[in-house]
């Protein structure tokens, strides 16, 4: 991708944040590497700890259009795990949610995840919130309206990518909590 401003680097502890120093301030990246570390030490707590040298690769995009142009992905975030990698928008990289942290940590834990209900499920899970609403209550407000996915639906990629997205998140969410509690 061409950077208007050409392309800057940060580093703190666990990043290396490549942005454009056209559209961002230095203080502003700083923050964002800040709330990152925050959020990278909330998957931690979770999971435990990272290994020896444990970096990640942040690219900060100004908005989702940059970001679709550069990864063709236009999701305000999203995480490459096995690059430990992470593609997110300002606004995003500003938020404190673990959950990109949270599926580059559980790659470099666990292993590599092939189901997308199991990979979304846990990093759901930990974070315990889906639209602003915790996974038990949307999960139950979905059962209440026969709309919450079976497990055969969960294990299944094709069936999975085919739910409403809600619906499919806040199954895997609710599935992957039971089975980290049961396990």
């Amino acid at each position: 991708i061409v950077r208007p401003g050409g392309t800057a680097t940060f580093d703190s502890e666990h990043y290396h944040v490549v942005y454009d120093r056209a559209r961002f301030k230095a203080a502003e990246v700083s923050a964002s590497a800040q709330v990152r570390e925050t959020a990278l030490g909330k998957a931690v707590a979770a999971i435990g700890p990272a290994p020896e040298g444990f970096r990640i690769q942040l690219f900060v995009y100004s908005d989702e259009a940059t970001k679709q142009e550069a990864t063709g992905v236009g999701d305000p975030t999203h995480a490459i795990p096995g690059n430990r990698e992470v593609h997110a928008t300002r606004a995003y990289a500003l938020s404190p949610s673990p959950r990109e942290e949270i599926h580059l940590l559980a790659r470099e834990t666990y292993g590599p995840s092939f189901l997308t209900s199991i990979h979304e499920g846990f990093a759901l899970s930990i974070e315990n919130a889906l639209r602003g609403e915790d996974m038990e209550t949307h999960a139950a407000r979905l059962r209440a309206t026969n709309r919450l996915p079976g497990i055969a639906d969960l294990l299944d990629e094709e069936s999975f990518r085919a739910l409403p997205s809600e619906a499919g998140a806040a199954a895997a969410g609710v599935f992957m909590t039971w089975l980290h509690q049961t396990y």
